[in-house]
């Protein structure tokens, strides 16, 4: 998955993103509601913090900081 000279081969980003264990799904956007899936099979996600950006034409409009709430294993909540 890493070349001799320590440079990443393609795949390396697909097998991180299958590996992912939260996965966030936009539910309503103009309310702000997005419903987020634990995939851990025995963690929850009470120490994970969630970070957004709204982009308008691809420039940064708002951004910040999302606690997320304690979700249990193989559970969805949404926000």
């Amino acid at each position: 998955m890493i070349f001799p000279d320590r440079t990443v081969h393609p795949p390396m980003y697909e097998y991180k993103y299958l590996l992912q264990p939260i996965w966030v799904k936009a539910v309503d956007l103009n309310s702000g509601k997005i419903s987020i899936f634990n995939e851990n099979h025995f963690t929850d996600l009470s120490g994970y913090t969630g970070r957004y950006e709204i982009l308008i034409n691809g420039v940064v409009h708002d951004s910040g900081d999302i606690k997320i709430p304690e979700i249990e294993p193989q559970q969805t909540k949404e926000l």
